[in-house]
């Protein structure tokens, strides 16, 4: 089954296209309250439909991620090998990798292809395993459990503008979808799910938010986790378990992810300026720094990303 329609999602096939999307789905699940399964909680750390198009016979070498890692073949076929073992998904399909697998994969065909990378927490806040069924390394899950999710799921991150109500239908499928997932091919755990008192969410969303405006106010400047924390009036342990339990990632990742959104924003507001203004302004070390880190993420290269705007 196809999941996208050029004519329907053709914004898709452009990489600023592609990368609204992921901004708009991105800000949904950040968002989102997590998934709770068998009593346990899961968040969505990371999503991404690369640079939109995959060209054919494209692959990535060999990787490996922290999180359960969840691949979606949207339009396409994708060849996997994790650690020597083989496996192909066609559209429709979603592939679930374990924590830590090392993996390549290239595409026999041009497609696409939407990328999850889920996280469990115990209540201490502390990352938990997740276990896929019989010790697999892998697990495949066929189109029958997730092919109306994903249509939804593509119709809302491809429009132009999202409404509230639609950013709350994005995250409504996209729970139905990870979950369908995630009971498909997982081992339930035995961790119970931690009840968060209002006193104590509120103080949580209060550092926070003092943190977070701290970081886009120095966002050019050397920011350490630590600075952040005594600024805080917290450890720095205890600030990085307030920022993966709300924000489902670390404060150092959260302050890279930023400095890309920021390098991201200056390249669109004038694509013609510097590669290196555009890493001093946003906090890299050099041009170099910002260009590894913005192909990583983007799946294209900074200044291809600018050369793209002016076309």
């Amino acid at each position: 089954m196809q999941i996208l329609n050029k004519k329907k999602h053709g914004r898709l096939w452009t990489p600023r296209g592609a990368m609204e999307a992921n901004d708009r789905f991105v800000s949904a699940i950040v968002n989102a309250s997590p998934i709770v399964l068998w009593g346990n909680k899961y968040f969505c750390t990371q999503c991404h439909y690369g640079p939109g198009l995959w060209t054919k016979n494209f692959g990535v070498t060999w990787d490996k991620h922290e999180d359960l890692q969840i691949e979606i073949s949207l339009q396409g076929n994708f060849d996997f090998d994790i650690e020597g073992k083989k496996v192909r998904i066609h559209s429709g399909e979603a592939l679930v990798i374990s924590a830590g697998r090392r993996h390549i994969w290239r595409t026999p065909t041009s497609g696409f292809m939407l990328g999850m990378f889920i996280r469990a927490l115990s209540p201490e806040g502390e990352n938990h395993t997740v276990r896929l069924k019989k010790n697999a390394d892998f697990g495949v899950v066929k189109p029958s459990v997730l092919s109306k999710g994903l249509v939804q799921l593509a119709n809302l991150t491809s429009q132009k503008v999202a409404t509230e109500f639609d950013v709350a239908r994005i995250q409504a499928w996209h729970k139905l979808t990870v979950a369908e997932i995630l009971e498909s091919t997982m081992e339930s755990d035995s961790f119970k799910a931690e009840t968060v008192t209002a006193d104590r969410s509120i103080k949580s969303a209060h550092i926070l938010r003092n943190v977070i405006e701290e970081i886009d106010r120095r966002i050019a400047e050397p920011l350490l986790v630590e600075d952040l924390a005594r600024s805080a009036g917290v450890s720095e342990r205890q600030l990085n378990r307030l920022f993966v339990e709300f924000k489902g990632e670390s404060v150092h990742r959260f302050i890279l992810n930023r400095r890309l959104l920021k390098a991201r924003s200056l390249i669109e507001k004038d694509p013609s300026l510097p590669i290196k203004a555009v890493a001093a302004e946003s906090g890299f070390a050099d041009a170099s720094h910002l260009g590894n880190a913005f192909r990583r993420s983007f799946y294209i290269s900074p200044g291809r990303f600018a050369a793209s705007l002016t076309r």
